[in-house]
């Protein structure tokens, strides 16, 4: 780069909107404007302009002349200026992500995720980065607002509160997990530390099926449901006791949970073994009065209401989360409930499905059969197919309707109805019916008799028919 002054003038590369002056104590950085650097793929920020310098007495002028340092000088020096450009904003708002008010219900908030997230989850739009984007900004934000801790966190504080909430309180935690990223410090870190060891276990997933109609699966309707679970006593939080004075400490393990058992098995052999505390349960508590409302388990039956959208054209089988709709207990959160859809069994009649396709049997009186018939079937979703033919209709013949099928699961379409053929015979033919129906079928059997009349009979005594 070229000399301004006493100092070097360097360019950030082809097209790059910031530059470098440096000289051999102080390091500038000053970025243009229109500078824009897209960080966490959560948001893009602006650099206004920005002045780092490093002060002269840290650097020793041995060190300062090298080339070598200059080039980490500059590194170091961006990467604190990412860090300061971004420490104070927040584009992460979990109710406009959501589409919902901050006085919104969880009921609400729990509705308005599960359609979102149904419009842009992954599998419905593969190869599509933006799709992607939104449907982790959706679970950030429902991970956020369907708890009520950090919800309230979040309410009162904002991101930077919420920030420092789940890394435990240290305001140093983020940057210097930061700058670990670039140069692989093992230093930093803290805050992240911390959280992950503070971090509830997850409750157990809790699997139930549950059947539905054919008819709900090609329209794709909503169902309302109720399942028990477990939750943590409300009147205790937890706790198992009356009020918290109620909890002491185990006098038996000293709080540990545990106890070391140690057995002589010989002149100077022992054996040492960890057993649960009887006296608390391994707990490491002894509670004096129980709490009233759970008798001390520390968690209550609830019954909770939930909603099942099915998609349009789910699979038999077909598995939906509620994330933390399961159970909760001390010491872990809510675990999820996978709902598994299935089809209940069709009686004779009626669509059947296979996959994509749907199949049907139409039944024929015999003379619809013979002389042919305009049928009207009412499809699942309740418009009418009119099905017409005007010649003779063999039975086990199949006629295939296209895109009168199943709705394609997560794609556009549809599969196609397969329409059977069943005929009815009469019981029973006697009377006038009998009658009319020799005097109908007759020609036919004078041309057989004409038929049969051209046979030979060659020396083999077989009869061939003349061709």
């Amino acid at each position: 780069g070229e000399r301004i002054g006493g100092l070097q003038k360097s360019s950030g590369g082809p097209g790059s909107s910031v530059k470098y002056y440096y000289c051999h104590r102080t390091t500038y950085i000053r970025g243009r404007s229109h500078a824009t650097t897209k960080l966490s793929n959560y948001f893009t920020t602006n650099i206004k302009s920005y002045r780092i310098s490093v002060g002269e007495n840290r650097f020793p002028s041995v060190l300062s002349s090298n080339p070598m340092v200059h080039h980490h000088i500059h590194i170091l020096a961006i990467c604190l200026l990412i860090l300061l450009t971004t420490s104070d904003i927040l584009a992460l708002d979990p109710y406009k992500i959501l589409g919902v008010s901050r006085q919104a219900e969880l009921a609400d908030i729990k509705r308005a995720y599960r359609k979102l997230s149904k419009k842009w989850h992954p599998d419905k739009n593969p190869n599509n980065e933006e799709a992607h984007q939104k449907f982790l900004e959706l679970s950030e934000s429902w991970e956020i607002l369907s708890d009520t801790e950090l919800r309230e966190v979040f309410d009162t504080r904002g991101e930077e509160g919420l920030k420092r909430h789940r890394e435990g309180g240290g305001d140093q935690g983020e940057g210097f997990d930061f700058f670990s990223q670039f140069f692989g410090g093992g230093g930093g870190g803290g805050g992240q530390g911390r959280a992950k060891k503070n971090a509830k276990k997850k409750g157990q997933t809790m699997v139930t099926d549950m059947e539905v109609e054919l008819e709900d699966i090609y329209i794709g309707r909503s169902i309302d449901f109720e399942i028990s679970r477990r939750v943590l006593c409300p009147a205790c939080k937890g706790n198992g006791a009356r009020k918290q004075t109620d909890i002491t400490e185990c006098e038996t393990c000293g709080g540990q949970g545990v106890r070391i058992i140690r057995h002589q098995l010989g002149p100077g052999i022992f054996q040492q073994m960890q057993m649960q505390c009887d006296a608390c349960g391994g707990r490491g508590q002894t509670i004096k009065h129980k709490c009233p409302s759970c008798n001390g388990h520390r968690t209550v039956e609830e019954v909770n209401s939930l909603t099942l959208d099915i998609d349009r054209g789910s699979p038999d089988g077909h598995e939906e989360l509620f994330e933390g709709e399961g159970d909760e207990g001390p010491g872990y959160s809510p675990g999820d409930v996978v709902l598994r859809i299935r089809i209940k069994k069709q009686a004779d009649g009626g669509f059947r499905r296979l996959e994509e396709n749907l199949y049907w049997k139409e039944v024929l009186n015999l003379d619809e059969a013979l002389l042919g018939f305009t049928r009207k079937i009412t499809h699942l979703d309740g418009h009418d197919l009119t099905v017409s033919r005007q010649t003779v209709t063999q039975p086990g013949f199949v006629e295939v309707i296209e895109g009168e099928g199943m709705p394609r699961h997560q794609a556009l379409g549809y599969g196609d109805l397969f329409i059977e053929f069943s005929v009815v015979f009469p019981l029973e033919v006697s009377g006038a019916f009998r009658t009319g129906l020799d005097k109908l079928f007759k020609p036919y059997r004078t041309l057989d008799d004409h038929l049969n009349s051209k046979t030979s009979k060659p020396k083999d005594g077989k009869n061939h028919l003349e061709l």
